[in-house]
């Protein structure tokens, strides 16, 4: 193509804007990255468009309405990117170079699960975080519940997990249950003296996360199930 010309006055009115974002944000790869576009006249007539990506190579630019608007397909690295573009008229002269500089942000999306009853500061679950960038989350406890570790991409025994962003990354935050049940028993006062050899003793349960069974022993004899007189014994008998 014809040198690119000098910092200066352009011999015509040929010009190039070139207009990508001054950052780019994508979740699939380089494949599908923009395609820096600009528009280009001249009094006369322009002939082409030539564009170099980081220096390298000047290539022409396609058209569909005679470089009105015309197009680059180019393949972006991570990272800042430089596009160059200028015009040549039908008479031989060139505009000006345009010069534009954008960031490549390649990202991914990222799974964050929890394992017990607990939260997550920040909750990534689902975010689109840009891959090479250090994030960090926090894992915090549920009243009754102690927090055991991270699992997944990353193991840690620490509350904090710090990571790289990468693709196809999961993490699951564990937490275990320490809170003992609470069980009463309602229908025996101190000193309650009955008359029958026979008699039910009743009462409740509680639990942060449920109960699933009460026991009781007569005098030391053996452990024996209680009848769930309500759901998730809530209230019990013997």
């Amino acid at each position: 193509p014809p040198r690119p010309p000098r910092p200066g006055p352009p011999p015509d009115r040929a010009v190039t804007p070139c207009s990508p974002a001054s950052q780019v944000t994508d979740s699939n790869g380089p494949a599908h990255a923009p395609v820096p576009t600009g528009q280009a006249t001249d009094n006369i007539l322009v002939s082409n468009v030539f564009y170099s990506l980081d220096g390298i190579n000047w290539t022409p630019a396609t058209t569909g309405n005679n470089w009105f608007n015309w197009a680059a397909t180019v393949a972006l690295s991570p990272g800042t990117n430089t596009v160059r573009a200028y015009a040549v008229a039908s008479s031989g002269n060139v505009s000006l170079t345009n010069v534009v500089s954008f960031k490549y942000v390649v990202a991914a999306i990222l799974t964050v699960s929890t394992n017990g009853q607990g939260s997550i500061s920040p909750d990534y679950n689902g975010a689109s975080l840009e891959i090479g960038q250090t994030y960090s989350m926090t894992a915090t406890p549920a009243n009754g519940f102690a927090f055991t570790n991270w699992s997944g991409s990353l193991s840690t025994n620490g509350r904090t997990l710090v990571f790289t962003m990468a693709s196809n990354l999961t993490f699951t935050a564990n937490f275990v249950d320490i809170s003992r049940p609470v069980l009463n028993i309602t229908n025996v006062p101190n000193g309650l003296r009955v008359s029958n050899d026979t008699y039910t003793v009743r009462g409740n349960a509680g639990d942060n996360l449920g109960v699933s069974n009460v026991y009781y022993s007569l005098n030391d004899g053996g452990w024996q199930s209680a009848i769930d007189v309500a759901h998730q014994w809530t209230n019990w008998a013997t």
